[in-house]
């Protein structure tokens, strides 16, 4: 059977959007720029992948500002980035109640269409057991801000 360990949710079935559905390992080997049994920390998503190749196949920085996704080159060779490390990132499902979610550093915001958000930091609950929504105002605040402008942009049509 498919276990999660200690992160909630799965890859189907009203809590996707958690991290039991949302993370999915990612491993690459580029010979002569990646190393054996290195991990990275920092989250990316799949429209990484294809400015990361178009890096790759021209030996340039990929610089199409109507393409979302960020290089991976710097993480690749093992190297911090902050462009990488302080973005916001989006996840949508439009067929359930839980359906938008923005992960900004180690907090993640969970919005439903019934009106209920959920707000965790990641780093010190990976499980997502622990709301915050009511507690860390500030960080809550400025997290609907930026998910309400990118749903406005992105998913308007939904």
């Amino acid at each position: 059977a498919f276990k999660n360990g200690e992160l909630r949710g799965g890859k189907k079935g009203g809590d996707a959007l958690a991290e039991g559905g949302a993370r999915v390992p990612f491993l690459v080997h580029y010979p002569n720029v990646t190393k054996a049994n290195t991990t990275c920390d920092i989250p990316i998503q799949t429209i990484d992948v294809f400015p990361t190749l178009m890096e790759i196949a021209t030996n340039e920085k990929y610089k199409n500002k109507n393409i979302q996704g960020k290089s991976l080159m710097p993480l690749l060779k093992g190297e911090r980035s902050k462009k990488l490390e302080k973005r916001y990132l989006f996840g949508f499902r439009s067929y359930e109640d839980q359906y938008a979610s923005i992960t900004y550093r180690h907090w993640k915001m969970i919005k439903y269409h019934s009106g209920k958000f959920e707000l965790y930091n990641l780093n010190e609950d990976i499980g997502e057991q622990n709301n915050l929504i009511d507690t860390e105002t500030k960080i809550a605040k400025k997290l609907k801000k930026k998910l309400a402008k990118w749903e406005s942009e992105a998913v308007s049509e939904f």
